[in-house]
C-alpha cells in the first residue's frame, strides 16, 4: 500500500515539476522580464549602492531603503544568468512545498498533488516564469523556516526552534514580504495560547526574528515600513499574550482568549500608531500586478473554503494533523489572502498553504469515493477520481497558459488587460524603442518617460541611463517630469537644457505613447483619432474616444506641476468621463506632450484628429528642438460603428532632444 501511495505520489510530484517548467520555461511567450523585475536586474547588474542615480538623477536613491538586499546578494555571488533564477527558486519551492506538506501529512498522494496545484496555479506562474527576478524568489526560506518549526514543535527540540527563527528572520531581510506570515505565525500561536499550553519551541521563532531583526537595524538594515512595523506589533503581542497568560495562571479558554485577545490588540495598536506618527525608511515597491484572487488563487483558492471547514473538525477527523499543524495551515492560507491586497506577492503564500490544504482534503474526499456502495465499482470510483483531479489540475493550467502567452509589462504598458492577450503579435513596443537609442558614445543619457515606465527604460538599457523619477519617486521628479510633459516646446527644451547642464548629460530623450483610432468609413476616407474608439451605444453604433496613455495622464502632469486644470481642460466639452483628458484648452493643445504625439503620428501618415478639442486636425507645426528617432504602432482592436470601422493601436515615440533649433 505505501509503495503504491510513493510511486503515485511520486508521479504526481514529477508532473508538477514538469508542469511547472513547461508553463513558466519551454512555452513562454516572451522570455523577459516583467514588473517591477527591471528594477531588481538593474540592481543586480548595475546600481551602486547605497546610493544609485539611475532612477533619480535630482536626487539619488538611497538603496538601504529599499526591497533589494537579496539582488545584491546576488551580485556578491556572482550569479549571472539572471534570467534563470525564478526557474532555479520555483523548482526549490516546489521541492520545499512537498517536504513541508508530507511532514504535515505523511501522505504521499497529498504531497504529490499539492506540488502540481501550485505548479499550475496562475499567480505562481506569473512571479516565477522565466526572467523574473524580485525578493519573491527567496519564499523557499520561508517554506525552510516553517519546516524547522513543525520539526522542532515535534520533537521538543528548542535549538531547531532557534535555527527556524534564524532562517525566518533571514528571509525578512532578504524578503521584506515575509512579514505578511510572520503575521500568520503569530495568530496562530495566539490561537495555541488559548487551546492550550505551547512552549519556548513554539515562541522561539518569533523572539530569535525579532532579535534578528533589531540586529539588521543596527548595521544598517533601513526596509521598514508601516507593515513590518505592525508585523513586529503581532508578534510582540502573541509573546506577550502567551506571557501574561502563563503568569496569570489562567486555566479556563475563556479567560484565556480575553487575555490573548487584547494583549494582542493593544500591541498590535501601538505598533500601528507608531507607524503612523513616525515616517519609517523602507520605500514600498509599486506593482503592475493587480491582485485578482479568483484568477490568482485559481482551483486551491476556490477549495479553500471547503478545507477550511473539513480542518475545523476535531482531531479525531484528522489525526495525521497536529494542532499546530492546523493552526498555522489555517492561519497562513485566510491572512495572506487578506493581506494580498495590501502587499501582492503576499498572494504567493497562499497558494503554497492554500495548495497544501486543498490537497490534504481532496486526497481525503477521493479516498472516500472508493468507499460508496450500491453501484460504484472500483474501476468507476477510481476513473471518478481521476475525472476530478483532471478539472482541478485542468483548470488550474489553462488559466495558467493564459500567464504564459501574456505580454510582459514593458510591452503591454497602458494597454487594459482585456488586449492582453488578443493583441496582435510580432511587436516589440518599448524595447524596440530603447533598442534605437542605446548608448554608442561615452556619457549618460537622460530619458524623460513617465515614471510607471522608468524601471523598464533604466532596467532595459543598463548603464548609462538615467530617469528623473520612479514609480515609487521622489516627488521632485515627479514634479519635474510632468511640468516638461505640459509645457510648451521652448519651456520644455529650457528645463531640458538645465538639467543637461547641471547634471553634465550627454544626450536627452523624450518618450511618449498614446491610443490612436484609424477610422474607415464606407465612404473610402480615412480619418485617424486621438484615443481609442469606444462603443457606447450598442443600438446606433456611436463612438467615442478614450486615451490611455500620457494624455490621460494630463490631469495629474497637471497637479504634479502646481498648475490650474482649467487651463488645460474645459470640462464643459466632455461628453463622458472617459474622453475629459480631451477636452483641451488652446494651452493643452500646445503642451509639448499634445505636440510630440500629434507629429509621431504624422510622421507615420496619420493627421490626428482630436473630436473633443476641434472638429479641424490638429496641426502643431515643425518641432524645433526635438527629434523624432523612432515610432512603433501596437494593434489593439477593431470597433464597428454605423457606418465606420475604427482600428484601434498604441502608438509610442521616441525624440531626441537638441540644444540647437533644427
Amino acid at each position: 500500500m505505501e509503495s503504491r501511495k510513493l510511486l503515485v505520489g511520486g508521479f504526481l510530484f514529477a508532473l508538477g515539476i514538469a508542469s511547472y517548467l513547461l508553463l513558466g520555461l519551454y512555452t513562454l511567450k516572451y522570455s523577459m522580464p516583467s514588473d517591477v523585475s527591471w528594477f531588481h536586474v538593474y540592481v543586480a547588474e548595475y546600481a551602486g549602492y547605497p546610493f544609485d542615480k539611475a532612477l533619480s538623477i535630482i536626487s539619488p536613491l538611497d538603496l538601504r531603503r529599499y526591497d533589494v538586499l537579496g539582488d545584491l546578494l546576488l551580485r556578491q555571488l556572482g550569479f549571472k544568468q539572471l534570467d534563470i533564477a525564478s526557474i532555479v527558486s520555483g523548482i526549490l519551492l516546489l521541492v520545499l512545498a512537498g517536504v513541508l506538506s508530507y511532514y504535515w501529512s505523511r501522505d504521499f498522494y497529498a504531497t504529490g498533488l499539492a506540488v502540481l496545484l501550485i505548479a499550475t496555479t496562475p499567480g505562481f506562474i506569473y512571479w516565477f516564469k522565466q526572467g523574473m527576478l524580485g525578493p519573491w524568489l527567496y519564499i523557499p526560506l520561508v517554506l525552510l523556516g516553517f519546516l524547522l518549526a513543525s520539526m522542532a514543535y515535534e520533537r521538543r527540540n528548542l535549538a531547531l526552534s532557534v535555527l527556524a527563527g534564524l532562517i525566518l528572520g533571514l528571509s525578512w531581510i532578504l524578503n521584506g514580504s515575509t512579514w505578511v506570515v510572520l503575521v500568520a505565525y503569530s495568530i496562530a500561536l495566539s490561537v495555541l495560547v488559548i487551546a492550550g499550553k505551547p512552549g519556548w519551541v513554539e515562541f522561539s521563532p518569533s523572539l530569535v526574528v525579532l532579535l534578528t531583526l533589531v540586529s539588521a537595524i543596527v548595521v544598517g538594515y533601513r526596509y521598514i515600513t508601516f507593515w513590518h512595523v505592525t508585523a513586529v506589533g503581532f508578534l510582540a503581542g502573541s509573546i506577550a499574550g502567551w506571557l501574561v497568560s502563563a503568569r496569570l495562571g489562567l486555566g479556563r479558554s475563556s479567560l484565556k482568549l480575553i487575555a490573548v485577545a487584547s494583549t494582542l490588540i493593544l500591541s498590535v495598536a501601538v505598533s500601528a500608531l507608531l507607524g503612523l506618527v513616525f515616517e519609517m525608511p523602507g520605500v514600498g515597491e509599486v506593482y503592475y500586478k493587480q491582485y485578482n484572487p479568483m484568477f490568482d488563487l485559481g482551483v486551491p483558492g476556490l477549495l479553500l473554503v471547503l478545507a477550511f471547514l473539513v480542518l475545523l473538525r476535531s482531531a479525531r477527523g484528522l489525526p495525521t494533523l497536529e494542532s499546530f499543524t492546523r493552526a498555522i495551515l489555517l492561519a497562513a492560507s485566510v491572512t495572506s489572502i487578506i493581506l494580498a491586497y495590501v502587499n501582492v506577492i503576499a498572494e504567493l503564500y497562499a497558494i503554497v498553504f492554500s495548495s497544501i490544504l486543498a490537497a490534504f482534503v481532496m486526497v481525503r474526499i477521493l479516498e472516500g469515493v472508493r468507499l460508496f456502495k450500491g453501484g460504484l465499482s472500483r474501476v468507476s470510483s477510481l476513473l471518478l477520481s481521476l475525472l476530478i483531479l483532471s478539472a482541478l489540475v485542468g483548470g488550474n493550467a489553462v488559466s495558467s497558459r493564459a500567464i504564459s502567452l501574456s505580454l510582459p509589462s514593458i510591452i503591454s504598458l497602458d494597454i487594459p488587460l482585456t488586449y492582453l492577450n488578443s493583441t496582435a503579435t510580432g511587436f516589440s513596443g518599448l524595447p524596440q524603442l530603447l533598442t534605437s537609442i542605446s548608448n554608442t558614445t561615452q556619457g549618460e543619457s537622460l530619458a524623460v518617460v513617465y515614471w510607471g515606465y522608468s524601471y523598464y527604460a533604466v532596467g532595459y538599457m543598463g548603464r548609462g541611463f538615467v530617469t528623473l523619477a520612479g514609480a515609487a519617486g521622489p516627488a521632485e521628479g515627479w514634479r519635474l517630469t510632468s511640468w516638461i510633459m505640459i509645457s510648451d516646446e521652448a519651456t520644455a527644451a529650457g528645463i531640458i537644457r538645465r538639467l543637461m547642464l547641471e547634471y553634465n548629460i550627454t544626450r536627452a530623450y523624450v518618450i511618449v505613447g498614446e491610443a490612436i483610432s484609424v477610422e474607415h468609413t464606407l465612404y473610402g476616407s480615412n480619418q485617424t483619432h486621438l484615443g481609442r474608439a469606444v462603443l457606447v451605444n450598442y443600438q446606433t453604433g456611436a463612438v467615442t474616444y478614450q486615451p490611455l496613455g500620457d494624455i490621460a495622464r494630463i490631469p495629474m502632469y497637471v497637479a504634479l506641476s502646481n498648475q490650474s486644470l482649467t487651463d488645460y481642460i474645459d470640462y464643459s466639452k466632455a461628453t463622458y468621463f472617459i474622453n475629459a483628458p480631451l477636452a483641451w484648452t488652446s494651452r493643452a493643445a500646445s503642451s509639448l506632450v499634445a505636440e510630440l504625439i500629434t507629429s509621431a503620428a504624422g510622421s507615420l501618415g496619420y493627421p490626428v484628429f482630436n473630436d473633443i478639442y476641434s472638429p479641424q486636425a490638429l496641426n502643431p507645426g515643425p518641432l524645433r528642438f526635438f527629434r523624432l528617432v523612432n515610432t512603433t504602432l501596437i494593434p489593439l482592436d477593431t470597433v464597428v460603428g454605423t457606418s465606420s470601422t475604427f482600428n484601434n493601436y498604441y502608438l509610442l515615440a521616441v525624440y531626441q532632444f537638441s540644444e540647437v533649433a533644427l
